[in-house]
């Protein structure tokens, strides 16, 4: 035989050799039982044991995992732009439509209450329009000045006094200026036909119209009777 036939181990010997290493072994541990278990808890005992998981939470210099996907670096926010600067109608604009009705009853007494007053002594549109005004000036005192002025009580005294003062350049009395503004007539008396009246002033215009806003604030009165049983208590420490 040759040196390298010596060198080689058949594949079948081997197979022996650890068949019967395996048999011993078992043999061994079944007739031995104190053996194999202190074989069994020295080979668990070389076994390391993994490593508890850190809480993220706990590791200094950190925040917990993260909650966001990471923004990616070539990401540019929207430059802001600034808005146009407002023309000079777009500012007036606002102010005219909230004091439209202001605007429109200043004018008509300008250029129609006033010519009309001194050149035929006729005071309602004059007084009429002022009383509008009045009012207007009125609600616009702030909500906490209107529960101690109440904005009827305050037009009333600013009326009376825009009359006096306008009796005055006429050199007429406070009394002339107040029997101007209310003479008596109703538009009943003017239905009927009757002669010989005085014009109506702006008290008898006002008091019409508050005929008018009676009926039409009694009918949802009425519709909602139970609603306002209901709530009186609330309505009345409101007003």
């Amino acid at each position: 035989m040759t040196e390298d036939e010596d060198q080689t181990i058949p594949l079948e010997e081997t197979q022996n050799t650890q068949g019967s290493i395996s048999e011993t072994t078992l043999k061994s541990t079944s007739t031995d039982p104190e053996v194999s278990d202190s074989k069994f808890e020295s080979a668990m005992d070389s076994i390391e044991r993994p490593r508890p998981a850190q809480d993220p939470f706990l590791v200094r210099g950190t925040l917990g995992p993260p909650t966001q996907s990471v923004v990616e670096a070539s990401f540019t926010p929207p430059i802001a732009q600034e808005p146009r600067p407002l023309t000079r109608p777009q500012q007036w604009a606002p102010h005219l439509t909230a004091n439209f009705d202001t605007l429109v009853y200043t004018l008509l007494f300008v250029f129609i209450g006033l010519p009309v007053y001194y050149a035929t002594g006729y005071a309602m549109p004059a007084q009429l329009c002022l009383t509008v005004v009045a009012f207007f000036a009125a609600l616009s005192l702030p909500t906490h000045w209107r529960r101690f002025l109440h904005p009827v009580l305050v037009s009333s005294a600013i009326s009376i006094l825009a009359i006096w003062i306008l009796a005055l350049t006429r050199r007429e009395s406070l009394d002339d200026g107040l029997h101007a503004f209310k003479t008596g007539t109703r538009y009943i008396e003017l239905w009927h036909g009757h002669k010989d009246l005085p014009y109506p002033g702006a008290g008898d215009m006002f008091s019409t119209l508050l005929d008018v806003s009676i009926v039409a604030l009694a009918l949802p009165m009425f519709q909602y009777r139970k609603e306002l049983k209901r709530h009186m208590q609330s309505l009345a420490e409101e007003f």
